[in-house]
């Protein structure tokens, strides 16, 4: 032990201390040690105000100046496809849904087309069942909810819906493991004639 050493170790005790060893002690002088400061105009100061449901409509008359609806319910059109949000503040939900088309008129192949997109191409969407209807449905917490991931949401169902019969997608990128192009291109024929005639599952809304 060097006599450097030995006067911490005195010193320490002298103060009521216990001397830790170095490693120890460098392990929790890096723990304690205070966090940076934020920079000016850094992650901090890009965040945004909790979702609330005033400004969520404001958003939605700014996709659509002519959607109806209010006290948390509203109505409008999205790439021509009628799309309802639901809000609950009591329960910070909310959700963006259309109707897709009705169970009844689905075979299981569909069906479990359906399925098989909610793992890799419906991305942030859903296809989900309600009352005989399926729906394209998107879900998240209201007061964390962000602008560009609302209007995320509105384009991902119109395009769920548009796309249900072809390539069952809410955008152009596929997420998953061993998705194939030609085997969802297959898919997406087989899809449309199970469907109806035309394509996609005709929409109980039509």
């Amino acid at each position: 032990m060097s006599l450097l050493s030995a006067r911490r170790r005195r010193a320490a005790r002298d103060h009521g201390l216990v001397a830790l060893p170095p490693a120890l002690a460098l392990a929790c002088a890096l723990v304690t040690a205070p966090a940076p400061a934020a920079e000016h105009g850094g992650a901090e100061a890009s965040v945004e105000a909790p979702m609330t449901v005033a400004r969520l409509e404001s958003i939605l008359k700014e996709v659509d100046p002519e959607a109806s609806g209010g006290q948390g319910r509203w109505r409008l059109m999205q790439d021509g496809i009628p799309v309802l949000v639901l809000t609950s503040e009591a329960h910070n939900r909310m959700r963006v849904i259309a109707p897709v088309a009705e169970v009844e008129k689905l075979d299981r192949e569909a069906l479990i087309r359906m399925m098989r997109a909610n793992f890799s191409s419906a991305l942030d969407v859903r296809y989900a069942v309600f009352e005989g209807v399926v729906w394209a449905a998107f879900l998240h917490p209201l007061d964390s909810l962000r602008a560009r991931d609302l209007r995320s949401a509105l384009d991902q169902v119109a395009t769920l819906v548009k796309t249900t019969g072809t390539t069952y997608s809410s955008s152009g990128l596929r997420f998953g493991p061993g998705y194939e192009g030609k085997e969802e291109e297959e898919g997406g024929e087989k899809g449309g004639k199970e469907g109806g005639e035309g394509g996609a599952p005709k929409n109980p809304t039509d």
